[in-house]
């Protein structure tokens, strides 16, 4: 199934990533954070959304988990992410698998590393939960997860996908600032720790 590969593929890639981008992109600067407030403000409220829910441990009430919204919130940010990365090579007619291709495209001198390597994977990953998520049709990522039921899915799948989800766009938003000065802001927009916009 394809929600069905773990995590550990995006732990491989990370580490590729951050080799290539040695070799494909010259050292970044904080330019294109500055050129991109509301991408850094999008960070923000992703990071308060996952900080907050990572405070839930299993067996919590989850009347105040907000899995949701940190889920939307992520796709929003990496959307915003890819456009702002691709300038005015996106158009207002392009989807997220159109803006995910483009910038994976080794035709570009700018193009991302894929994290994990694998971009058909990758862009029918995101676009599979993205499509799940925001059009609601749970019943089809609970079907690719091989799960008997919406409940199943949630239960077993969600939050790990979630955080494949968010390591996927930290990983892209990194390559931006690949090499810039340790000024307590590297390490890209999102940070495991602390987000960088604030």
């Amino acid at each position: 199934m394809l929600l069905k590969k773990t995590g550990g593929l995006i732990d491989y890639a990370l580490a590729k990533v951050r080799e290539q981008l040695k070799r494909h992109h010259p050292p970044g600067t904080t330019a294109f954070k500055d050129k991109n407030r509301e991408l850094q403000e999008l960070a923000r409220e992703a990071f308060v959304l996952r900080n907050h829910n990572i405070q839930f441990k299993e067996g919590d009430p989850q009347d105040a988990i907000l899995m949701f919204a940190e889920g939307a919130m992520i796709l929003v940010c990496m959307e915003r992410f890819l456009r702002a990365h691709l300038g005015p090579d996106a158009t207002s007619a392009d989807t997220l698998r159109n803006l995910l291709e483009r910038a994976f495209s080794e035709r570009r001198h700018d193009h991302l590393e894929v994290p994990g390597g694998d971009r058909d994977y990758l862009i029918e990953l995101v676009t599979g939960l993205r499509n799940g998520l925001l059009h609601g049709d749970f019943e089809q990522l609970a079907l690719k997860a091989g799960c008997a039921s919406n409940t199943e899915y949630f239960k077993q799948h969600y939050a790990r996908d979630l955080e494949i989800l968010y390591n996927i766009t930290n990983t892209m938003m990194r390559q931006m600032l690949a090499g810039t000065p340790d000024d307590g802001t590297r390490g890209g927009l999102i940070d495991g720790h602390r987000c960088v916009a604030a």
